[in-house]
């Protein structure tokens, strides 16, 4: 049996988001006329959570596909039982509601001293709002700020467009003035938008391929146990697919998709990985790649290169001392 016990794990504790990113799986649920699924993980839940999940070398994970913790009206007190457990939690955040002003980040910094905030701030404020889409940019600047000025771990994640790859040099200057991390990152959600494209984009070598193989990413923790917006626990959050339902047309995925594997009807997540329909599913993973998801061989096959010569488009600038 896998051991993910003390695990970082990835949660999407709410269903809800202002932004209108045009690459958002929102945005596809949308276009074909479906709800975004889930809700927002009750208090007694995120116990559960802390109760098996994170340690204090490991994260708890606030980084949803479809929504922005900050929309779940517990995570105030989710922040604050992290804290009281010695549970280290990371919050991904890019979305504004007219209802959080600065001092609402302000008494969430307070709270929790020890998180790590990342904030989704493409460029800088007068042009990250672009693609995101409704973001009250100015905020977001505001508050990584204020973060940054109470010494807490604050990321800049910033997505390089043609619009804002000008303001890398600045962003560069503000990070390391105000002791930022700054992760400057290609990404290809510029897709049927040519105005998106970056000019510049590959600036190191081509990598040499040795071999080919099978490495799923979850036994490594590369990809994190994830509970969903649904509450399903589940293996990685690439299987939360609700546009394709994965969870109901891939057959081995399925076999997952349970409701005694639903943290609303779980008392001891443990368990949950000690059922027969768990130990093979990570069994097979290891020793029986012919009885796993076709899904997962997709997602996580790859090439084995020689980590000397890099192939790779901007990439993490860390500025944090």
């Amino acid at each position: 049996m896998i051991n993910l016990e003390n695990s970082t794990v990835d949660l999407d504790i709410s269903n809800k988001c202002t932004l209108e990113c045009n690459r958002c799986e929102r945005q596809e649920l949308r276009s074909l006329n479906m709800d975004v699924p889930g809700g927002d993980m009750s208090v007694d839940d995120f116990i559960k959570v802390c109760d098996y999940y994170g340690s204090d070398e490991n994260y708890i994970a606030f980084c949803g596909p479809i929504s922005d913790p900050i929309f779940n009206p517990n995570i105030l007190e989710f922040l604050k039982i992290a804290y009281e457990k010695n549970k280290r939690v990371k919050i991904h955040t890019a979305a504004t509601s007219k209802n959080k002003k600065i001092d609402w980040y302000e008494k969430a910094f307070d709270i929790n001293p020890n998180a790590r905030w990342i904030f989704g701030l493409d460029g800088l404020p007068n042009k990250s709002w672009i693609y995101r889409v409704n973001q009250d940019s100015d905020l977001i600047y505001d508050a990584m700020i204020l973060c940054a000025k109470k010494n807490m771990d604050v990321i800049w994640q910033y997505l390089v467009f043609g619009y804002n790859e000008d303001q890398i040099e600045e962003a560069k200057d503000i990070a390391e003035n105000n002791n930022i991390t700054l992760e400057i990152n290609h990404t290809s959600r510029y897709i049927d938008h040519d105005i998106y494209k970056p000019t510049n984009d590959v600036v190191n070598e081509t990598k040499k391929t040795v071999e080919y193989g099978f490495y799923p990413r979850c036994l490594s923790n590369n990809r994190p146990p994830y509970v969903s917006a649904t509450g399903q626990i589940l293996p990685c959050c690439w299987v939360d697919q609700p546009t394709v339902n994965l969870l109901k047309n891939d057959p081995v995925l399925a076999t997952l998709n349970r409701e005694d594997f639903n943290i609303k009807n779980v008392e001891n997540i443990k368990d949950v990985y000690k059922h027969e329909v768990y130990k093979k599913f990570y069994n097979d993973l290891i020793n029986n790649h012919d009885s796993c998801s076709e899904y997962c061989k997709k997602k996580c096959s790859q090439k084995m290169e020689n980590p000397t010569r890099i192939k790779k488009r901007y990439g993490k600038l860390s500025r944090k001392s």
